[in-house]
């Protein structure tokens, strides 16, 4: 080892994502808000939730996960707030931020966004004329928009015929 050699500190952004998941019937539902960084390095990140540009301090849970890639490791956080059903429905805003190396990393959501519109009232449309087209549009949407889907829609609602 070369003593005049300097060493930097590797530093890996994190891809960041925000996304709305509902536990039970697909908008129906009290609604869970998970941001999640991903693929960063190093650890020491934490996410700041804000409503309206106004901080939350109730922030939820928040979870670190270590991930080894050959012999670079990685660090993933999960980070969900349940926002208040009315706030949400009334289309307030919803950022989730972090900071890594003085460069911030931000998402920002809310149900006023058009995919969540359209979601929303479409749904309804087809929910009045046919419940099972309604189950699968609503699996196949959140698949597409890469949302986690909860347990009871881990398999597509045509497998539960």
């Amino acid at each position: 080892m070369d003593i005049f050699s300097i060493s930097e500190q590797r530093i890996v952004p994190p891809n960041i994502t925000l996304h709305p998941l509902w536990e039970g019937e697909c908008g129906a539902s009290p609604v869970r808000l998970i941001c999640t960084l991903s693929g960063y390095f190093p650890d020491g990140l934490k996410v700041e939730w804000k409503q309206d540009n106004e901080h939350l301090s109730n922030v939820g849970t928040q979870k670190v996960l270590q991930s080894v890639e050959g012999v670079k490791k990685t660090f993933s956080l999960s980070s969900e707030i349940v926002p208040n059903i009315k706030e949400w429905a009334g289309g307030s805003m919803y950022t989730c931020k972090s900071v890594q190396n003085k460069t911030e990393f931000i998402k920002t959501t809310s149900i006023c966004q058009r995919k969540y519109i359209v979601l929303h009232s479409t749904m309804k449309k087809i929910r009045s004329v046919n419940e099972n087209m309604y189950r699968q549009m609503c699996f196949w949407f959140l698949q597409s928009m890469q949302v986690p889907l909860p347990p009871s829609m881990w398999r597509s609602p045509a497998s539960r015929l």
